[in-house]
């Protein structure tokens, strides 16, 4: 008796193998062997003599007989098998220990390990047939993808192997319900490669759209803080000026008059408020004029300087920006 790996204990693994397309394998199993109806035909072969008709019902479906997970990973290791350099040895051997069994197992008894093992004793002719047609399946959609000669006999290698395991004519083979729905099945598992492919695709576009509006994002900012570094630079040298002026006498600005005076040096450098992050304005007003960064905020957002509540300061200034040569005033 062989114990395999298990590689599979549920639905969600399929993917993580370094075995592609296992994913869309699994659903066309899914829906072949573990749906009502397409696993499941009666078959009419014909008169068998005596004006009686030769009818047998064949029963593939796999639903109640083994795990999905289990089926699959039973497949995989017939697919292991028919890639070796070995193929035609190993798939003999890999059958002849599904068929292994003495008078106390019953049809396809499946047992699992504590160390991740299975194996499957009294295999019948059904479930034999059934992974390797699984496998056959496989190989021929791979086959679309990667042709090459060497894929080409595996797949006569797993055809010749399905004869052998179900003796009849070649006519009455095709009449058996995997064998005729393989085109179908077939189709089925690349639509469902194409859909992740397209999906994959999709995703990956949709991240490369954000990585570029984000970088573009990035590029427009770092432009901006620049900008912003260069007014402060020039703020800073014409408010040193205005530091080592005498004046006659000591004014306290209110801060409504200062921060108005700062906003036209900005505008006057070509920083344009409606293009530019306000909030960034204000940081540089706060990093000048030492006010709470709220009270920039504000004043940034709301220019409401009365010319007649600070009449006097505004004229005092506006005599000083005059003399030193500002053209505008306040």
């Amino acid at each position: 008796m062989a114990i395999y790996h298990r590689y599979f204990t549920d639905n969600n693994k399929y993917r993580e193998r370094k075995t592609p397309y296992l994913d869309s394998l699994a659903y066309t199993v899914q829906e072949f062997l573990y749906t009502e109806g397409k696993a499941i035909q009666t078959i009419n072969y014909g008169d068998a003599g005596g004006g009686y008709p030769r009818i047998k019902t064949i029963d593939c479906k796999m639903d109640g007989r083994i795990e999905l997970y289990d089926f699959m990973t039973m497949t995989l290791h017939c697919i292991n098998a028919v890639a070796s350099d070995y193929a035609k040895a190993e798939l003999k051997e890999y059958i002849r220990e599904l068929k292994q069994h003495d008078r106390f197992d019953s049809r396809d008894t499946v047992r699992t390990t504590n160390n991740d093992g299975i194996y499957i004793k009294n295999a019948s002719p059904e479930l034999i047939m059934s992974i390797l047609w699984a496998a056959w399946i496989y190989l021929k959609v791979f086959l679309d993808f990667r042709p090459n000669k060497t894929l080409e006999i595996r797949i006569q290698l797993l055809y010749d192997t399905i004869k052998e395991n179900y003796p009849c004519s070649e006519k009455d083979l095709k009449k058996h319900p995997l064998i005729s729905h393989v085109p179908v099945a077939m189709k089925l598992m690349l639509q469902h490669i194409n859909a992740k492919m397209k999906k994959s695709k999709h995703s990956d576009s949709s991240e490369e759209n954000g990585d570029a509006k984000l970088q573009a994002r990035i590029t427009e900012l770092e432009a901006e803080n620049l900008q912003l570094k260069e007014a402060n630079k020039t703020l800073e040298k014409q408010l040193e000026e205005f530091k080592c002026l005498e004046f006659a006498e000591e004014i306290q600005w209110h801060d409504k008059v200062r921060l108005e005076l700062l906003l036209r040096l900005l505008e006057k450098d070509g920083v344009d408020l409606q293009e530019v992050v306000k909030a960034r304005v204000a940081e540089v007003m706060q990093a000048i004029t030492k006010l709470p960064i709220s009270t920039c905020k504000n004043y940034c957002t709301n220019r409401d300087l009365n010319t007649e509540t600070h009449k006097e300061e505004i004229l005092k200034l506006n005599s000083k920006l005059q003399a030193i040569g500002i053209s505008f005033i306040l």
